[in-house]
């Protein structure tokens, strides 16, 4: 009996393809670009079902996904943007990233000098996949970017539309408030976070990663409804060994109702509160 559960280990590992499943390519939504303009290309990651990768800052385990370009002198890349991720929890860990797929689009801005005329654009990707077992993956990517005297859209512009309004609202200011709920103890400190953002929407805060920083803030929440009905509060723990607690919490305030996502770039300020986007704007936004 032993030696058969030994051989069906081994078959069962032999079954398994330890190989990156996430297919990658690279994606140009111009069919032209006039020199000078800032235009953007894409990374688009498909994952099989039930498989994820990683927002920039995966949370409690995981790897960001990384995207090195290889550009033709006179046309430079800018940073990534990231589309609001989903709160993943994985073996008691809270995570952060995507299921199915997910564009990472990259503004790419071309200069004023650069001749007409058709460029390769090559870049490495190198991305963690996970479900119940987690798998490193990289790969060469590659497209064209055809340079002229005006910028028009390519067959791939409505896609990248799409993946726009996955973005995080970096304009809009949230009514909210950060309060200490109670004193330091042994290196720990609990905070609410309060959002009006109206009945019947879910409410998640995404902290950016503290890395460098002499503070860290859990993953893990709390969340209850306060005693106005259009408010959530959300209870986090701040933690920090040389007493230094933060004055600004910055992060991705993920709203979901009405069967839609939305993502607002924020920080919290302590102490403090404003206030300028309502609730019934809040709840408007979702079905406009």
């Amino acid at each position: 009996v032993c030696c058969l559960m030994f051989l069906s280990g081994i078959l069962s590992a032999q079954d398994f393809d330890f190989g990156a499943k996430t297919k990658v390519s690279l994606l140009v939504p111009t069919a032209m670009a006039k020199t000078g303009d800032t235009v953007e290309i894409g990374v688009l990651l498909k994952m099989p079902e039930g498989w994820h990768t990683y927002w920039r800052d995966p949370g409690e385990n995981g790897a960001a996904t990384s995207i090195k370009l290889n550009l033709p002198k006179g046309i430079t890349a800018g940073a990534i943007q990231w589309p609001v991720p989903e709160k993943i929890e994985l073996l008691e860990m809270f995570t952060y990233g995507y299921h199915k797929e997910v564009l990472l689009i990259i503004p790419i801005t071309l200069d004023a000098e650069l001749k007409a005329g058709k460029y390769d654009l090559k870049g490495k990707v190198e991305w963690l996949e996970c479900e119940e077992v987690c798998v490193p993956g990289e790969a060469e990517v590659s497209g064209s970017l055809v340079v002229g005297n005006k910028t028009k859209p390519g067959e791939h512009a409505a896609f990248f539309n799409k993946w726009h309004a996955k973005l995080p609202d970096t304009e809009s200011t949230l009514e909210l408030s950060a309060k200490w709920a109670r004193e330091a103890k042994q290196g720990a400190r609990a905070i609410n976070l309060t959002v009006r953002a109206g009945q019947g929407v879910k409410v998640e805060f995404i902290p950016y990663s503290t890395k460098g920083l002499k503070w860290s803030i859990t993953h893990s929440s709390t969340v209850k409804r306060a005693e106005d009905p259009n408010s959530t509060i959300i209870q986090k723990i701040i933690k920090s060994q040389s007493g230094t607690w933060p004055t600004k919490i910055p992060g991705i305030l993920r709203m979901e109702g009405a069967g839609r996502v939305k993502g607002f770039r924020t920080e919290f300020i302590l102490p403090g509160s404003w206030k300028r986007l309502s609730p019934k704007e809040i709840v408007k936004s979702f079905t406009t």
